[in-house]
C-alpha cells in the first residue's frame, strides 16, 4: 500500500463511495485480519494535480465572491 492508492474493498464489502469515517470503522474493527483491495493511480501526480486544481478553484470562487462577481 503507498500514498495514492485507493481502497475498494474491505473484506467483502465495497467501499469506493463510502465515508471516510465508515472506512477507518471498518479497518479498526476487522480484528486480526483485513483483506484490502487496492487501485494504484497509473499516474501518481493525479492527486497532486487534483489537489492544486480543487485549491484554485477554491481561491477563484473565494476571490469571485469578494469581488461581487
Amino acid at each position: 500500500m503507498k500514498e495514492g492508492d485507493f481502497i475498494v474493498t474491505i473484506g467483502d464489502k465495497d467501499v469506493k463511495w463510502s465515508a471516510h469515517e465508515d472506512v477507518v470503522k471498518l479497518i479498526k474493527n476487522a480484528g486480526d485480519s483485513l483483506t484490502l483491495k487496492l487501485v494504484t493511480p497509473m499516474d501518481r501526480n493525479y492527486l497532486k494535480v487534483s489537489a492544486t486544481f480543487v485549491t484554485i478553484q477554491q481561491r477563484k470562487t473565494t476571490f469571485s465572491g469578494y469581488c461581487g462577481v
